[in-house]
């Protein structure tokens, strides 16, 4: 029900220095307002605020960088007090991602569960305006589209979903549509990248933009079409977040293999990584469920071995942050970095 901010440097077990959100835990059936969240996930910068994704209240938030302030605009919902989880160029349903584009001035959100994301052209300085408009969208024919069946899940599960972590899309693949969208990021270019989760890929679509627009580039699957979750150098289960280095380098959440993969620049279809952090090497994988069905990983955590990594961030020395989330830790990977490695 929070997101935390920690100063640096760094340090093991260390106390956050900035709260968003609940100040001292998360408290069952709390009241939806301009300061709570509800399962907030990536957050992004955005001008002078912080982008929070507050997925189970289907909005994001902007905040001023103090703790325990009041958002100061929000998307998705016409107030700070409603959640109603819906489609349409100005609503949301279970957003899974945020992000910023300071020389376009476009916001990208990744609007999970309605299976496409979403371009607001906020500028720069951003004009965050309450219930915006949407002006492009990716993964659908029309802004007015959505992708959720009316039991509130995504249509590209099919009528009856295994569970909330299925992989595998029940839709063919396509360079077009996602499978729940979990994370969005810009590149130095401007172009957009989209974590597709339940296909396991990831796909590039170039700069400008326009609705409908197809991916010129996909990792994680051999083709556009193909949607299966593997493992390897060149495969992902349910990729969740996504981060690029200071020299273009992709790093990608493998989440349900429990594992960062890089993929160096410059990056071409079905490319295969080069390094991976979490796991001993590529064709190893903690969590002992098959993909698509809830980690199951055990008491063996370590310093060299993750669960399923559900965050990925690298900072300005190269230094990457692995969010190991159902080990309720963060580990942090100090350079050189190498296959297998331990944390710091």
């Amino acid at each position: 029900c929070r997101v935390v901010g920690f100063p640096y440097p760094l340090a093991n077990g260390m106390e956050p220095a900035l709260i968003i959100g609940a100040q001292n835990g998360c408290a069952p059936g709390q009241a939806v307002s301009a300061s709570s969240l509800n399962d907030p996930n990536i957050s992004a910068i955005v001008g002078d605020y912080i982008a929070v994704a507050d997925s189970d209240n289907s909005r994001v938030l902007f905040f001023e960088p103090t703790s325990g302030s009041s958002a100061i605009a929000v998307y998705g919902q016409r107030t700070f007090t409603s959640r109603i989880a819906s489609d349409g160029p100005r609503n949301l349903n279970h957003v899974a991602g945020v992000a910023y584009e300071p020389s376009s001035g476009l916001l990208a959100i990744a609007d999970s569960t309605n299976q496409r994301v979403l371009l607001y052209r906020v500028g720069n300085p951003p004009a965050l305006k309450t219930y915006q408009k949407a002006h492009i969208v990716l993964g659908m024919k029309r802004l007015k589209q959505g992708g959720a069946t009316p039991n509130g899940w995504p249509a590209c599960w099919g009528n009856s979903p295994n569970s909330y972590y299925a992989l595998s899309a029940y839709d063919i693949a396509s360079p077009e549509y996602f499978c729940n969208p979990a994370a969005v990021k810009f590149d130095t270019a401007g172009n957009l990248w989209v974590a597709d989760e339940g296909n396991s890929r990831v796909l590039r679509f170039p700069a400008p933009f326009h609705t409908f627009e197809p991916a010129d580039l996909v990792l994680g699957q051999s083709d556009f079409t193909s949607d299966a979750p593997g493992l390897g150098p060149n495969h992902m289960a349910g990729p969740n977040d996504l981060a690029f280095d200071s020299v273009g380098n992709l790093w990608v959440a493998d989440w349900q293999n429990g594992r960062a993969l890089r993929f160096d620049a410059p990056i071409g279809n079905g490319a295969s990584a080069t390094i991976e952090l979490g796991q001993p090497d590529f064709f190893s994988r903690t969590s002992r469920s098959a993909p698509g069905d809830v980690p199951e990983c055990g008491t063996e955590a370590s310093a060299a071995r993750a669960c399923d990594v559900a965050g990925v961030a690298v900072d300005s020395s190269g230094s990457v942050l692995l969010s190991d989330f159902d080990w309720n830790r963060v580990l942090g990977f100090i350079p050189p970095l190498g296959n297998g490695m331990k944390a710091s």
